[in-house]
């Protein structure tokens, strides 16, 4: 028959419960941190694209294919290529 002390029980059963209580405490962390990105992605999706970005996705696009692109300003200059 083994002897089981009762402090000994009650330090276990404290250790278990203060690693539980950490545990849920990181997880209502994570749970707030990904409400704040997504509440962060929400806003910048509805902001309207700026000038910049519209230009930074078109030469996204270009890069990309594997056809080759050009742009040229309204002098017919070539103002950016691709690699094909």
């Amino acid at each position: 028959m083994v002897k089981v002390n009762i402090s000994d029980e009650l330090i276990n059963a404290n250790k278990i419960l203060a690693f539980q209580y950490n545990e849920k405490e990181k997880s209502s962390e994570k749970r707030i941190t990904t409400k704040n990105e997504y509440d962060f992605q929400y806003l910048e999706k509805e902001k309207p694209a700026t000038e910049l970005q519209i230009h930074n996705y078109a030469r996204i696009l270009i890069e990309a294919s594997i056809d080759p692109f050009f742009t040229i300003n309204p002098t017919c200059k070539i103002t950016y290529m691709n690699n094909a």
